[in-house]
C-alpha cells in the first residue's frame, strides 16, 4: 500500500511540475478558467481514483499469475472442450482419451 501511495504522489508531483509549465498556470496565475478550470476538484479525485484502480488491477494480475490461480485446462479437459464443439468425432475422442489420462 506504501509503495502504491508513493507512486501516487508521485505522479502528482509531475502533473504539477508539468502544469506548472504550461502559460498562465504558473506562479501568479491559474489560466484563462481559473482555479476551477477543466473540472478541478473532480478532476483530480477521478485521476487518483483511476491511478487506484490501474495500480489494483496490475497488481492483482501479477498476484494472481505469480500463485497460480488463474485456472489453466487440462489436456484431457481440452480434448472434452473439442469433442462438444464438434471439432473432433467419437472415435477420435476414444482414441486420444487413454492417451491423455494419468
Amino acid at each position: 500500500m506504501e509503495m502504491i501511495l508513493s507512486s501516487a504522489g508521485r505522479v502528482m508531483e509531475i502533473g504539477s511540475n508539468w502544469l506548472g509549465q504550461c502559460p498562465g498556470f504558473g506562479p501568479g496565475g491559474y489560466g484563462h478558467m481559473g482555479y476551477y478550470g477543466y473540472g478541478g476538484h473532480f478532476m483530480g479525485i477521478l485521476l487518483v481514483v483511476l491511478l487506484v484502480v490501474v495500480v489494483y488491477l496490475a497488481v492483482r494480475t501479477t498476484h494472481l499469475r505469480k500463485h497460480g490461480d488463474i485456472p489453466v485446462d487440462t489436456p484431457l479437459d481440452i480434448l472434452k472442450k473439442r469433442y462438444a464443439r464438434g471439432e473432433i468425432t467419437k472415435e477420435q475422442y476414444d482414441a486420444m482419451k487413454p492417451d491423455l489420462k494419468d
